[in-house]
């Protein structure tokens, strides 16, 4: 098996779902096993998200919040640090549809100084997408993105 596939295996049961058993023997009768295998197309189309990143669109996030973000998290969801610049926050205007860089900014802002904030701010204009809340790659590489996270923080404190 590669690793961009995994499988899946189902047996096939009876009508009101049991698995036939010889009376006689004790012994399981064949059971048909039927082998699904699916390929992963590419990992950049598949970000983790986590019930914190829904609870927080449903209670207190802008559609421009939420644009910005997503727009992030497709970037840089895989725990890489980066530069919100002029021509960054440009290019997050035209692909996210926010009228001007003045509201990106803001926008920034409000997602670092949220209770959990969404994005991390390594420095001036410096940041990090907080894998809390979604991240591109495996689950056990998202927990140690999160540990650096949370070091960082208590550092700062």
């Amino acid at each position: 098996m590669k690793d961009d596939e995994f499988k899946i295996y189902q047996e096939e049961k009876l009508p009101d779902g049991t698995i036939p058993i010889d009376p006689a023997t004790g012994e399981i009768k064949e059971v048909i096993v039927h082998e699904h295998v699916y390929k992963v197309k590419d990992d950049k189309e598949f970000v983790l998200c986590y019930v914190h990143l829904l609870n927080a669109m449903k209670r207190d996030m802008t559609l421009a919040e939420i644009c910005v973000f997503a727009f992030l998290v497709e970037r840089y969801g895989d725990g890489r640090e980066f530069s919100v610049n002029k021509s960054m926050r440009e290019l997050i205007c035209e692909e996210t549809k926010v009228t001007n860089i003045g509201t990106v900014s803001n926008i920034i802002k409000s997602l670092c100084d949220k209770d959990v904030p969404m994005l991390i701010k390594l420095g001036r204009g410096l940041y990090r997408v907080n894998p809390r809340y979604a991240f591109k790659g495996k689950h056990d590489l998202r927990n140690k993105h999160l540990e650096t996270i949370i070091f960082k923080l208590k550092k700062k404190a």
